[in-house]
């Protein structure tokens, strides 16, 4: 873990403007966190926009072997971003949205002290019983 990493959690949102790339449910994306990518209270971070429709849970993960990821979630109706830092396992992140309303969401994946590498970022939408 970070000190800090979760405070950072609306102005890591806010700062990084509109995503240029997409992510979608039950797919798998490489990313790179280089050094191009912004550094906000020394998280890098890269941010991706995500389409939420339909029922079921919403769980994001990121997942590196490189650094150790922290994951921001947001979409209509949050009051504040979801954060994570060690859930899915070792040092990867996971946060789950258990009735995540329709609409287009925010995914930031950070690398905690300014790291830089690679991240599997993984969208999955779970039916609840």
């Amino acid at each position: 873990g970070f000190v800090g990493a979760e405070n950072a959690a609306w102005e890591m949102v806010g700062r990084l403007g509109e995503p240029s790339e997409s992510l979608a449910a039950g797919n798998e994306t490489l990313a790179e966190l280089d050094a191009t990518a912004p550094v906000i209270q020394g998280i890098r971070a890269r941010s991706w926009r995500l389409e939420v429709d339909g029922p079921g849970a919403l769980v994001v993960e990121a997942v590196s072997d490189d650094f150790d990821p922290v994951l921001y979630v947001t979409g209509p109706g949050m009051e504040e971003p979801a954060f994570d830092d060690d859930s899915a396992g070792s040092l990867d992140a996971r946060v789950e949205i258990p009735a995540p309303q329709t609409g287009s969401w925010l995914v930031v994946v950070g690398a905690l002290r300014e790291e830089t590498g690679a991240v599997r970022v993984r969208v999955l939408r779970r039916q609840v019983p």
